[in-house]
């Protein structure tokens, strides 16, 4: 499978087709607040769409978090999410549903729902693509987008100030967090087709990696973000399906498939 077939997947009659049809219920926080969540089980869903239930899972994500970028970067886009919600699962020692299903909020644990209080949104029912998508990231054989990252954020959500209802912290102080604080995280860079105004993958960094290094890497994920919110931002170019596996050389996250250098590369956008 490539991400190729993917993209054009999405243009196969009934793609789009919800696999399952959740009802979805409101539950308190116990912070004076409320979320949505879903009535049924997750095993009862899973066994619903024909999908298994680690699929199901990173389906009902994939949708759940979405893309809304230029189209050509939809498949690419999904492949990364999926890939990086898999490696975050990985990192906590949690199946994929484990980790989707765990909420800060015990009314909330163990179903689907909004992402207040956990790792990601799972509100919506995934579709017939959306479970392709899964499938295949879960099967292996597809190029490494996320390059090991299993963090992911859509900038351009910081720019509205809300997410659902909430407020949201300043993007700059979030990834300033993210990056420069305990979790030592580094944005994976560029991905072809990609906007990254709608979408950016973290990992954590190299043993190598100086506070330094983070910190340019943070300037220049800033900088990319400061001119989308300005309208400059587009897909980054290039073919998803010729990226090898990412990797760390000497503290900067690298990419060699095509001669081109993540950190050293000069920002147009991001």
């Amino acid at each position: 499978m490539t991400v190729a077939e993917l993209q054009t997947a999405l243009t196969r009659p009934g793609a789009g087709d919800a696999l399952t049809h959740a009802t979805l219920t409101t539950v308190a926080t116990g912070t004076g607040d409320t979320v949505k969540v879903t009535l049924a089980q997750p095993e009862v869903l899973a066994a619903r769409s024909g999908l298994s239930r680690e699929e199901y899972a990173l389906a009902r994500c994939i949708r759940s978090e979405g893309y809304g970028g230029d189209p050509v970067g939809r498949a690419a886009a999904a492949v990364a999410i999926g890939q990086a919600i898999r490696n975050g699962a990985a990192l906590s020692h949690k199946s994929i549903e484990a980790k989707l299903t765990y909420s800060l909020f015990p009314e909330a644990r163990g179903l689907y729902g909004e992402q207040s209080g956990r790792y990601a949104a799972t509100t919506l029912d995934p579709t017939v693509w959306t479970g392709e998508v899964a499938r295949a990231v879960l099967a292996g054989g597809l190029p490494d987008l996320a390059r090991g990252g299993h963090k992911f954020v859509d900038p351009k959500v910081f720019a509205g100030g809300t997410q659902a209802g909430r407020k949201l912290s300043r993007f700059v102080e979030v990834m300033t967090s993210w990056l420069l604080g305990d979790e030592a995280l580094v944005w994976r860079g560029d991905i072809p087709t990609i906007d990254p105004f709608h979408l950016v993958v973290l990992g954590k960094a190299s043993a190598g990696t100086t506070k330094a290094m983070r910190r340019e890497n943070l300037d220049r994920l800033v900088a990319v973000y400061e001119e989308g919110v300005k309208g400059n931002h587009a897909p980054a170019p290039g073919d998803p399906d010729d990226i090898g596996p990412g990797w760390v050389v000497g503290g900067a996250v690298l990419l060699l498939a095509g001669g081109l250098a993540l950190m050293g590369q000069s920002l147009r956008w991001w």
